[in-house]
């Protein structure tokens, strides 16, 4: 069905009076027998006929990229475009219908006043119909996605998009032709602030691009080449961890997007001592440590040549993704030497000790963080686990 687009024919004014039916009917004295005016909204009057029959004689502006061998095809290319195809009036600047001639500006006119009349008038195609829910199951997780088809300039395909703040971007183009379907999967964590949420959408898309799907009631596995995508594999590992990270910690992270490499390294510092249970290493530039010692400190006894650990507690508060935790942080330094003491602070006992690596060596700090310093302090003495800690890859 193709109906006249008026919408580009003339320029609103808003108006909302009504047109008297004596208006109406003076109007229609001017018009050839069995034509009448009738009242269109917006205060225009359109031309229309006292029969079931209307043909019109006109010419349209074809599309510059569809040639079409019928006027069906034509039809259908609108359709499926969903193109408007503009009316041309013949070389005198008529319009024919059923058999009489129309200028433009007679077929629609505006008694009222307020609105004019534009030299173009367009045939406009039906639109599509409306979005429509369908079931989709990836992974074995089922989703209710609202689809919605699209114009798409192919006589033999159809173009179908999913909308709405759905989990997964999904399209599919429809082949009428041999009857396939050729599926397109995008997905975007950063519409989502849920972890749990995030978890499942990564299974759920890494699913859909396997092919591992059922889309309204129908597999679609065998036509798809299931592959093993090393980026998405470890993108749902990172984001798992952090969801176990929540039950471990009892806490509800609020996400931030971008999620930055220092929250990526967080995760991982965390994930170590609070899941693995296990410190972590991490090489450091250290030339400097300040401590106090209220019996003093011996330097002939520390100033050697061979390496000396040291093992502390540091509290902190670590703020990630708006949320604060309290850590306990037991630190263990290793393979580095004492050259110097300073004293600083006479009354406070406190000191400087002068550090460097010891040859060959580069120092290295090891940390293990807790909740509470109860159990903080009875980790301080597992100086060979910290020694041993394996190395933290950064990113």
């Amino acid at each position: 069905m193709m109906f006249l687009n008026f919408d580009k024919a003339f320029r609103k004014n808003n108006h909302k009076l009504p047109i008297p039916s004596e208006v109406i009917a003076s109007l229609t004295e001017s018009l050839p027998p069995n034509f009448i005016y009738v009242n269109a909204g917006e205060g225009a009057c359109v031309v229309s006929t006292n029969s079931q029959k209307m043909d019109m004689s006109l010419n349209v502006e074809l599309p510059e990229d569809f040639k079409p061998q019928s006027m069906l095809e034509l039809m259908e290319f609108m359709y499926r475009a969903q193109r408007e195809l503009r009316i041309l009036p013949d070389k005198e600047g008529f319009i024919t219908i059923n058999g009489s001639k129309f200028l433009p500006n007679e077929l629609i006119v505006f008694p009222l006043g307020g609105k004019v009349l534009e030299s173009e008038l367009y045939i406009k195609p039906q639109p599509f119909q409306p979005p429509f829910n369908v079931t989709l199951e990836g992974g074995g997780i089922p989703k209710e996605i609202l689809m919605q088809r699209h114009p798409y300039a192919d006589m033999g395909k159809s173009l179908f998009k999913s909308i709405g703040n759905s989990i997964i971007d999904i399209s599919y183009i429809f082949d009428e032709v041999d009857n396939s379907l050729k599926f397109t999967f995008n997905i975007s964590i950063e519409k989502f602030h849920s972890v749990c949420e995030i978890v499942e959408s990564l299974k759920f898309y890494n699913a859909c691009i396997n092919g591992d799907i059922i889309l309204a009631g129908m597999d679609f596995s065998s036509h798809f080449s299931p592959k093993e995508d090393k980026e998405i594999l470890e993108t749902i590992e990172f984001w798992e961890k952090i969801n176990t990270l929540e039950k471990v910690l009892k806490v509800d992270f609020y996400l931030e997007f971008p999620i930055t490499n220092e929250d990526a390294l967080w995760v991982e510092k965390l994930f170590k001592s609070f899941v693995e249970n296990m410190a972590y290493k991490q090489y450091a530039k250290v030339d400097n440590i300040v401590t106090v010692a209220p019996d003093g400190i011996d330097k002939d006894s520390i100033v050697k040549p061979e390496g000396i650990m040291f093992s502390m507690i540091q509290r902190s508060e670590l703020n990630i993704w708006n949320t604060n935790i309290e850590l306990f942080d037991v630190v263990g330094l290793f393979d580095l030497k004492v050259t110097d003491v300073i004293l600083l602070n006479d009354e406070k006992m406190e000191y400087e000790l002068i550090v460097e690596p010891i040859e060959g060596k580069k120092v290295y700090t090891s940390i293990r963080s807790f909740l509470n310093k109860v159990d903080a302090d009875a980790f301080l003495g597992e100086l060979k686990e910290l020694q041993n800690a394996e190395l933290l890859v950064e990113f």
